[in-house]
């Protein structure tokens, strides 16, 4: 379930002003400690804007052929068309 940044930045209040610990107050939420200091991390780092969903990185096919393979490929189809 996605939260927004509000909610997120709520949930980090709840947790740093409770006095129950950290890993009781995450159970009663209902949000895992790892992405609870995942966004601690980026709140402290970037401040509330560290707290927007972000949209993850490319991920690298295993496949892809280097550019200089593909240039040189595409080079040698266009100069050899029989």
């Amino acid at each position: 379930m996605r939260r927004t940044a509000s909610e997120k930045r709520e949930i980090l209040r709840l947790v740093e002003g409770t006095d129950l610990p950290i890993g009781a107050t995450l159970r009663q939420l209902g949000v895992p400690r790892s992405t609870f200091y995942g966004w601690y991390q980026r709140y402290q780092l970037q401040g509330y804007d560290g707290l927007h969903d972000q949209t993850p990185a490319p991920r690298p096919r295993w496949n892809a052929l280097p550019k200089a393979i593909q240039d040189a490929v595409l080079d040698l189809a266009l100069h050899r068309t029989d």
